[in-house]
């Protein structure tokens, strides 16, 4: 089930000093679907080359383990905050402008989706079942990578210029629709079963 979050308002765009990147970062050994490394190596090498300037901090999100923070370079770290409670999650996502969440695996997960509720620009990966028309057809405030160091990079760099468009992020926020099981499961689905 997708959360819907708190979405934050055009004024709240635009009037923060502080730009929030919030990653799922699942460093463990059993959540290697999530390209943690990537991540991490992308944005110490945009850290090294100044792209993000100094009023951005680096949060990583979905840990079960504490970690210490990583230093990304420029100044900037990524701090690790243990997996949150609902409540706590539902509260500190809106402030996430830019969010990264990637899944090496045929299903997308819902982080992404969920970060896309809050108004942020998000940077998901594409999929063999999973294009990159998929995503644009949810909401524009996705930006598509294939899983690798150099896409994710360029991925990221027209995502750091979509953050500043206040305008386009509150117009594309993605809002769920409501479903039930009669929905979800209709005379169509029940159809195509292979009885």
């Amino acid at each position: 089930m997708i959360n819907l979050l708190p979405a934050q308002t055009l004024q709240e765009m635009r009037s923060k000093t502080e730009r929030v990147c919030a990653v799922y970062a699942r460093p463990e050994g059993h959540a290697a679907r999530n390209l943690y490394e990537f991540v991490e190596l992308a944005l110490e090498q945009m850290c090294a080359d100044n792209n993000f300037g100094p009023n951005w901090r680096f949060v990583g999100l979905g840990g079960l383990t504490e970690m210490p923070p990583v230093d990304l370079g420029g100044g900037h770290r990524l701090e690790f905050k243990q997996k949150l409670s609902e409540q706590e999650y539902v509260n500190y996502a809106r402030s996430i402008d830019l969010g990264i969440s990637l899944m090496y695996a045929p299903h997308p997960g819902v982080v992404p989706f969920e970060f896309c509720t809050t108004g942020a620009i998000v940077v998901t990966n594409t999929f063999h079942n999973r294009r990159a028309d998929f995503f644009e057809a949810v909401s524009e405030n996705f930006v598509t990578c294939e899983p690798n160091l150099e896409s994710l990079i360029a991925a990221l760099q027209i995502a750091l210029v979509r953050v500043e468009s206040f305008e386009s992020r509150s117009a594309n926020l993605f809002r769920p629709p409501r479903a039930t099981w009669a929905t979800t499961f209709d005379k169509s689905f029940l159809a195509a079963l292979p009885l």
